[in-house]
């Protein structure tokens, strides 16, 4: 998932950016984020969590996603 997440970055051309956290080294964050599957995608706008996926999912489902939730 984490080589589909990369491409998708690289297609936007700096709108958006791609950040990946082992929920292993950062434990307080399975919390925070409510996080219940991994791998888990949270979308942040302006430093908050906007939206959150569940699971590894098909390129075109993430695409989408990432189109709904972001204003781009």
């Amino acid at each position: 998932m984490e080589s589909t997440l990369v491409e998708i970055v690289k297609s936007k051309k700096g709108l958006i950016e791609f950040v990946s956290l082992s929920i292993a080294d950062c434990p307080a964050r399975i919390e925070v984020y409510q996080i219940k599957k991994n791998p888990t995608t949270l979308l942040f706008s302006k430093g908050k969590a906007i939206a959150k996926l569940n699971g590894a999912l098909p390129k075109m489902v993430i695409e989408q996603w990432i189109q709904d939730h972001a204003k781009l």
